[in-house]
């Protein structure tokens, strides 16, 4: 059984950090299978309730052995991690997302892969949709406008696969990790800040290995270590959700590129929106995923004045 020595573990190896919102739903079969995951090094397991669904009640009554973070209120996914690292004792972190299945032996495995290759500045795993295929966010490359370019050009599919690694079941060197799982050392996450708190949803964790790779730092991936993401790339995206993510870009881009290459970014995040929304258009039946992509994206269309200058008020929360 895995080990998770709260009350007696005074330094346990792996703090395992779960920024929840609204997550009831989800919560329980994220903390079963780390309970289940037969891992034979101490982990401590903390989790911050950021949403208003009583999930950190819930998992305080039924999981006793979880730290609960003191909630600060939506702060947001990064500012989340961070308040949850301030209480981390582990010599490293693993960020994982609620709505995700640890696989059996999966973090002993990434574990492993650490310290066999602690030249790397973070390792992920193997992320799998709930069908057992890869999921594209194991393919994660940093922002740039060829990205851009394809998605306005209606071929972001043809990028995915131009940037697929031939072989998913096999370790690589990777620009970015997705934030549903990753681990990274305690010390280099407060050496490098954590994340930085200005961005309130998307493109936090971008933000974060751009500044990894600035610094020269590897981040690697080994096809042992495994979960399943339940919602993930597949979830539902709501208008709320369609802004923030543009939104999300946008500070990313203010943050890192030129200006000229910013009012590209702009520009290309506005037509690849107005693609989708025709795309949607053509769909007979408007309950298709596609058709509610192209809703959505209409949004990003009709509301630029909401998402184009990044999180410049970042007192905005997110609520659905």
């Amino acid at each position: 059984m895995t080990r998770i020595e709260l009350a007696k573990q005074d330094a346990p190896l792996v703090s395992v950090m779960i920024v929840a919102y609204q997550a009831r739903e989800v919560i329980d079969d994220c903390l079963r299978s780390i309970m289940q995951s037969d891992t034979e090094a101490s982990i401590e397991v903390l989790l911050i309730d950021n949403g208003t669904d009583g999930t950190g009640n819930l998992v305080a009554e039924n999981y006793p052995a979880v730290k609960i973070v003191p909630t600060r209120g939506n702060i947001g996914f990064g500012a989340g991690n961070n308040a949850i690292a301030e209480f981390a004792k582990g010599k490293y972190l693993l960020l994982l997302n609620p709505d995700t299945i640890v696989e059996p032996g999966a973090i002993d495995a990434l574990l492993s892969f650490a310290r066999e290759r602690d030249d790397a500045l973070a390792w992920g795993g193997l992320i799998k949709t709930p069908n057992g295929t890869p999921d594209v966010s194991n393919f994660l490359r940093l922002p740039t406008l060829e990205q851009l370019l394809y998605a306005a050009l209606g071929l972001e599919r043809l990028y995915t696969r131009k940037n697929a690694p031939d072989d998913a079941n096999a370790e690589r060197t990777v620009e970015a990790l997705c934030g549903a799982f990753f681990m990274i050392r305690l010390l280099d996450y407060r050496r490098f800040g954590g994340f930085d708190e200005s961005f309130f949803l998307y493109s936090e964790e971008m933000d974060l290995f751009a500044r990894i790779a600035n610094e020269g730092g590897t981040v690697l991936t080994t096809p042992a270590s495994g979960i399943v993401h339940l919602i993930g790339t597949s979830g539902t995206m709501s208008e709320g959700r369609a802004i923030f993510k543009a939104k999300g870009l946008m500070h990313f881009a203010r943050k890192h590129w030129s200006a000229p290459k910013v009012v590209a970014a702009a520009a290309l995040i506005w037509l690849a929106a107005f693609e989708r929304s025709l795309v949607g258009l053509t769909r007979c039946d408007r309950s298709s995923r596609i058709a509610q992509l192209g809703k959505v994206s209409w949004a990003i269309c009709r509301r630029p004045s909401e998402w184009i200058k990044g999180y410049s008020n970042r007192n905005s929360g997110y609520s659905e």
